[in-house]
């Protein structure tokens, strides 16, 4: 399971991408993320797959607390 409480990111320009988002993904479901150009698909993946940090909220994954993912642990658990 994956669970991301309260997570926002933004870029350096100040511009908030993501804010305050919050996603539950439950093991062996599968995830469609949809949306318009803009809307942060790609900034989230980027986060789930451990190349960007995100500035607050919390990240769960298998019931282990990630303070800090990268794309080797975030490939360790199968995302990618």
């Amino acid at each position: 399971m994956l669970e991301i409480k309260n997570c926002s990111y933004s870029y350096k320009q100040g511009n908030t991408i993501l804010n305050n988002i919050n996603l539950t993904i439950e093991t062996g479901s599968f995830f469609g993320l949809l949306g318009e150009n803009g809307a942060g698909k790609s900034s989230l993946m980027n986060i789930l797959s451990g190349i960007y940090v995100p500035e607050k909220g919390t990240l769960t994954i298998s019931g282990h607390l990630i303070k800090r993912l990268n794309p080797d642990l975030a490939s360790s658990y199968g995302i990618g």
